[in-house]
C-alpha cells in the first residue's frame, strides 16, 4: 500500500484589485450553489 505525502499551506491574500475579483467571484459561485447545497466557495 502506498501512502501520499501531501500538505494543505495557507496562500498570501491577494493586494488591492485581485482581492476584489476573487471576492466577487466567491459571492457569485455562493449565489448559485448555496441554495441546492452541492458547493461552496471560500475566499
Amino acid at each position: 500500500m502506498a501512502l501520499a505525502r501531501w500538505s494543505v499551506n495557507q496562500k498570501a491574500m491577494p493586494q488591492g484589485k485581485h482581492s476584489r475579483i476573487q471576492g466577487k467571484l466567491t459571492k457569485m459561485i455562493n449565489d448559485v450553489v448555496e441554495e441546492s447545497k452541492i458547493a461552496l466557495a471560500f475566499p
